[in-house]
């Protein structure tokens, strides 16, 4: 659940913990700095896109979307919700920012998180065997461990310090 609300989990072991962790969990969600958020992309082809919908934005949260676009890096993000004093509006040029090789990472960002999406909701009867696909796909194209791919290593320079010390 705490994934889904992208949030912090509160795990209570023993009951005489379950004050401390309740106030804990109250604290955290007594006052969400950003409510009712909406995101939309002016201008800019944007396309798988996560999360669907948007959660609560808390203090010690930060405010993670991400997703792919076609074409050329242009347009806007304007991201709409609620505070505590009103309304809230913000719009952000993406035009003139390029992709630089060394963020290769983000595309990793998002290919981990669909298939945690993919595990987490894909289990639908009738749709299933299109979702081990997908998560099969993700996992083979950008090198990641799922529940449906696995790593071999292999050490050749292992073999051949044994070839060298037996002389072959």
């Amino acid at each position: 659940m705490a994934r889904v609300g992208n949030g912090e989990p509160f795990i209570i072991e023993k009951p005489e913990n379950a004050d401390v962790q309740a106030e804990r969990f109250r604290e955290y969600i007594q006052t969400p700095l950003l409510t009712n958020i909406k995101i939309s992309f002016p201008g800019f082809d944007v396309y798988e896109a996560e999360p669907l919908t948007v959660p609560s934005m808390y203090a010690d949260r930060p405010l993670l979307i991400y997703g792919k676009y076609r074409g050329a890096a242009s347009g806007k993000m304007v991201i709409t919700g609620i505070t505590g004093e009103g309304n809230y509006n913000r719009s952000m040029a993406i035009n003139g920012v390029d992709p630089v090789k060394q963020n290769q990472a983000l595309s990793y960002l998002w290919a981990r998180n669909r298939i945690m999406l993919l595990d987490d909701y894909g289990k639908v009867p009738g749709d299933f065997e299109n979702t081990k696909k997908e998560v099969l796909n993700l996992g083979l194209k950008y090198n990641l461990l799922t529940a449906y791919t696995s790593f071999i290593a292999i050490d050749s320079e292992g073999k051949k310090q044994k070839r060298n010390q037996y002389n072959c």
